[in-house]
This record gives structure tokens, C-alpha cells and sequence, in this order.
């Protein structure tokens, strides 16, 4: 069995929208923007607005957790023009 350190490849975040409940997914990019990791942050959102699920371009905008992912230049690619 191989080792973690031993090279595996990083799995991204956005290979788990097709495993993963949405809700998790929300929950985990509400974790990697607590932590100060927006790209994370924001790479696991992004896959959400392509499947259903309750996340939207305008829950983006007015959820209070995602606030700090608001000045991050992809948050605007993502969730639009305010």
C-alpha cells in the first residue's frame, strides 16, 4: 500500500461534487474560508451551481459565513455583479 507522503497525487476539492452531498460541500468550503483558503473555498462552491442543490449565485452573495470570500477576484466570476 502506498504512502500519502509517498507522492500520491492532491485530490482537489472539485473531484468530490460528484460523490459528496451538497450540503457537505457547503459545509467544507465554509471550513477552507475559516482557515483562509479561498481558492479552496471557492473551488468546492463552484461545481455546486452546476448541479441542483440550494446554492445560488444570490445565496453566495448574502451568506454572512462567505463574506470574507467576497474580495477574493474570483468570487465575482463565480457568484456575479452584486
Amino acid at each position: 500500500m502506498r504512502s500519502a507522503r509517498a507522492g500520491a497525487p492532491r485530490r482537489s476539492s472539485r473531484h468530490h461534487a460528484t460523490r459528496t452531498p451538497p450540503f457537505v460541500l457547503t459545509r467544507l468550503a465554509e471550513i477552507y474560508t475559516l482557515v483562509n483558503e479561498p481558492e479552496e473555498a471557492l473551488g468546492t462552491l463552484e461545481p455546486l451551481l452546476a448541479i441542483p442543490s440550494w446554492i445560488s449565485p444570490g445565496e453566495l452573495r448574502s451568506d454572512p459565513v462567505g463574506a470574507p470570500l467576497r474580495i477574493h477576484p474570483g468570487f465575482a466570476r463565480l457568484a456575479g455583479p452584486a
